[in-house]
């Protein structure tokens, strides 16, 4: 049986696809495994790269589709998986020597139904360690305690790609197409069917930070998490009540966050569609009402509702104040 089927959506990324490929095929040597290009309608050559690829690679399968999008592509791509774990990866990211191989290892070792591991941040001039500090690779239950860790953010986050899932999981938990944050969506319900989690203590990906990318382009549609948060909501006051006013603190936070990024980036008329949805979201989901806020985020929250040229004032003047501190 193959043990692995790694999961890669192909979109306009020629100048970085033989070094995400190369990765992978580096840390596979030793296991049965198959590597799946989800060429989704790219345009610049990709797609006839993904070909002679595979032409040379015999554990390369590649998938040529209509573009649909990050989200359709991973869905047709794990549809055709047969390995036992399903590993996404994004094809301008790249895998760290031996991390994936200490996945692996984990997960035949301990059965796991997930396996997570670290990750850098891979800017132009640095990296940067997701989680820096130490600690030692360890198992939870699947459910509650994972999901505990899920909304702490200090071990995992919601990133589909550098995760170990076993294939029925994730053929079962598709991403909701044309959204983005679209694993916000979806990583809680994997880890609500998921017996066993494990964290291993190993970085796994370089995390590509280019300017182009989805991450560097704030717009309305970056207000897709607020919804993808909204509907985790629904599903912990449903399953584990005991995590919503945690997740109602991530929720504020995230609201406070974008409202930055909304004065800073959006126009005039983006700018007010956004607020309003951001609002809604705040109120419909009470996220005021929560003792776990500390002071800054109530007083934050409240402006926001209130005036946002309060908000943003008041914002600037804090990070003033912390620069003259410093």
């Amino acid at each position: 049986m193959t043990f692995l089927s790694v999961v890669i959506p192909v979109y306009n990324v020629r100048d970085y696809l033989v070094r995400c490929i190369d990765s992978v095929i580096a840390e596979c040597d030793n296991i049965t495994y198959e590597v799946l290009l989800v060429d989704d309608g790219s345009t610049d050559g990709s797609g006839r790269l993904c070909d002679e690829i595979a032409e040379r690679l015999s554990h390369v399968m590649v998938l040529h589709k209509p573009n649909g999008g990050l989200s359709d592509a991973r869905n047709y791509g794990v549809a055709h998986a047969v390995g036992e774990y399903v590993f996404y990866l994004d094809s301008d990211d790249y895998l760290v020597k031996d991390g994936l191989r200490a996945e692996m290892e984990a997960a035949k070792e301990l059965g796991s139904d997930v396996v997570c591991g670290n990750f850098y941040y891979n800017y132009s001039d640095h990296v940067t360690l997701f989680n820096d500090q130490p600690y030692q690779t360890f198992t939870v239950e699947g459910g509650e305690e994972a999901l505990r860790l899920l909304i702490e953010g200090k071990y995992y986050q919601n990133f589909a790609w550098g995760k170990l899932i076993r294939r029925e999981l994730a053929q079962k938990y598709l991403f909701p197409k044309g959204r983005l944050f679209e694993d916000t969506y979806w990583f809680h319900r994997i880890l609500h069917s998921a017996r066993k989690v494990t964290v291993v203590n190993a970085p796994v990906v370089y995390y590509e930070q280019r300017d182009g990318s989805i991450s560097f382009q704030y717009k309305l549609k970056n207000l897709d998490i607020l919804d993808g948060y909204a509907e985790r909501l629904d599903f912990l006051l449903t399953y584990y009540p005991v995590l919503a006013d945690s997740h109602k603190r991530l929720m504020a936070q995230t609201c406070i966050d974008h409202s930055w990024m909304i004065c800073r980036y959006l126009k005039n008329d983006e700018k007010k569609t956004a607020i309003a949805r951001l609002r809604c979201v705040v109120a419909d989901c009470n996220l005021q009402e929560n003792a776990l806020l500390n002071s800054m985020q109530k007083r934050k929250l409240q402006m926001i509702m209130k005036s946002m040229l309060m908000y943003k004032c008041s914002t600037i003047l804090d990070k003033i104040i912390r620069k003259i501190l410093k």
